[in-house]
């Protein structure tokens, strides 16, 4: 049994995918698999799905949207995993049958090679980590809580594409990037790290123009939207750029 919430919410086993309902039951599993192995009280399942103005019945309907996720679960022989108590409701899983704890395994092993300097291990844990994402987290599902959570996963994932940049820099395959880079810049032009990365790939292609560009984009970006200079860091990238400073050079 696999459940995948890194895009739409989809249940999963050998023999296909399981049809959970609609979005207040996938809601509601989304709720218990972000807290797997804890209870989620009633009341928290509540404002999951209807938030700061649930009708009467709320309980009520929690408990009828239980069931029917009881159900699928029980047409796959594994409705044990869904405990009740007098305060809520518990889901028991092993943590490899969640897509987002495979994707914090792989990000966290990815990091630790990265520190370790064994930069190919480290891209390979980092393109299966990304991977497991088949779109935005909880995509379909529109409750407040679940969109708070999807962005903090958002900003995870982003997270773990710069530590993947950062292991094909250190391997020299910055020529790869680029164009990636490019994009990614583009479309979250505030995250300075991403900017920094890109300023170093277009450096190593011989584009040492377009990499000051790139920083005074940037410089441009936060000021506009943010009233910020750069970093220091970003600073000392540009000052690395103007002097053809060997620290940008790959080490071999």
């Amino acid at each position: 049994m696999n459940f995948l919430v890194l895009g739409p919410v989809r249940v999963c086993n050998g023999a296909g995918e399981l049809d959970v309902g609609g979005p207040k039951v996938r809601a509601i599993l989304v709720a218990l698999l972000m807290q797997a192995g804890y209870v989620v009280r009633t009341e928290q399942l509540i404002d999951v799905v209807w938030g700061e103005a649930p009708p009467t019945s709320a309980r009520n309907l929690v408990h009828v949207y239980v069931c029917r996720l009881r159900r699928v679960l029980r047409a796959a022989s594994a409705d044990r995993m869904l405990v009740s108590s007098h305060a809520g409701y518990r889901l028991d899983i092993d943590p490899e049958q969640l897509d987002l704890a495979r994707f914090e395994r792989l990000s966290a092993a990815g990091r630790q090679a990265l520190r370790a300097e064994r930069a190919a291990e480290a891209e390979r844990l980092f393109s299966q980590a990304l991977s497991l994402w088949r779109g935005p987290a909880f995509a379909g599902l529109t409750a407040e809580p679940l969109r708070r959570k999807a962005a903090r996963l958002e900003a995870a994932r982003l997270a773990a594409v710069e530590d993947r940049i950062d292991a094909y820099l250190a391997l020299g395959l910055h020529a790869d990037i680029v164009l990636e880079l490019a994009d990614l810049v583009e479309a979250h032009p505030l995250r300075e790290r991403l900017a920094g990365q890109l300023m170093i790939a277009l450096y190593r292609c011989d584009r040492r123009v377009e990499a000051l560009e790139v920083f005074s984009t940037a410089r441009s970006q936060l000021a506009a939207q943010l009233g910020l200079e750069p970093s220091e860091r970003l600073h000392r990238l540009q000052r690395a750029v103007l002097t053809a400073n060997p620290v940008l050079t790959p080490s071999s």
